[in-house]
């Protein structure tokens, strides 16, 4: 029997049953260090987790990344049965059902491929940040100076070229990143959210994936420009950019409205407790030391 694997992403886990051997080789091969296949490898995953974690002045500060959820995604190769009311249903690679809230277990019918696989944990993570606060984002992401930094936007603004050109000492992702509400502490009085590297991201990646998570100091919201600087960007034109970025897979649900509330809530809190500015970049970098940074950064 083929062992069931794991995959961690920020602080959510999920255990994949009934994928095929070949299957779970290619998520292997896909999502690398994301992905844990015996009790031994599960076991380290929260000491991997904080080993990565920059090594700054803020990386003491850091909580670690131990899973306060863990689901159970039951993939099933065969049609869905007729009987099936599914939360969410995509063209014919992917009919989805949350069978228990209680129990985080769902049930996944789909084609076989890599992204129906990919697709059923997106649409699982993406409710469960939303109960804790946080989002799923179309963002590139990097680590600068200790500093988060995070880049969202939908396709075609640069996210993968500020990615590979700006110069970030590490790279989180250049197509979707985890947005995490900090539950505020005495350790943690001043940092509201942390962002964590995933293994989606764009076709044709040369940066190496890495499980790293970084205090959210800056959302930058990128400009196609012959040169790079730092705009001043409101808490209103902040919200409505990140909403245009935000991981929404429709349900099919009576909630769905309900979700979409919740996530403009949290896209607004974020906005106005996070500083954001316009980013200004050209084509070819590294030109993240050219720039004049914000307080945050000194």
């Amino acid at each position: 029997m083929s062992p069931e694997p794991r995959v961690y992403l920020g602080k959510s886990s999920f255990t994949l049953k009934g994928l095929h051997h070949k299957q779970i080789q290619q998520i292997k091969s896909a999502w690398g260090p994301f992905l844990r296949l015996n009790q031994t490898e599960e076991s380290k995953s929260s000491a991997v987790c904080s080993s990565r974690s920059p090594q700054s002045k803020n990386s003491q500060s850091l909580p670690d990344c131990s899973v306060q959820e863990s689901w159970e995604i039951h993939f099933k190769h065969e049609q869905a049965p007729p009987s099936i009311v599914p939360d969410y249903q995509r063209a014919d690679d992917l009919v989805l059902s949350i069978q228990s809230l209680q129990e985080r277990r769902v049930l996944s019918w789909i084609d076989g491929s890599l992204g129906a696989i990919e697709a059923s944990i997106q649409i699982v993570l993406q409710r469960t940040l939303a109960q804790r606060g946080g989002l799923l984002v179309h963002a590139s992401a990097g680590i600068y100076q200790g500093q988060g930094i995070l880049v969202p936007g939908p396709s075609g603004v640069g996210k993968s070229t500020v990615a590979r050109e700006a110069g970030f000492d590490q790279v989180l992702s250049d197509e979707m990143v985890i947005v995490e509400k900090v539950v505020p502490s005495d350790m943690l009085p001043n940092m509201s959210y942390q962002i964590f590297s995933t293994p989606f991201w764009s076709e044709g990646r040369t940066l190496p994936l890495v499980m790293i998570h970084a205090p959210l100091s800056l959302i930058c919201y990128p400009v196609k420009s012959t040169y790079s600087k730092l705009l001043t960007c409101n808490p209103a034109e902040a919200t409505t950019h990140l909403l245009s970025a935000i991981t929404l897979y429709e349900l099919a649900s009576a909630s769905s409205q309900h979700h979409k509330s919740i996530l403009f809530d949290i896209t607004c809190h974020l906005c106005t407790s996070t500083l954001s500015q316009k980013l200004l970049f050209p084509k070819y970098g590294p030109w993240l030391h050219l720039l004049s940074w914000p307080k945050v950064f000194n």
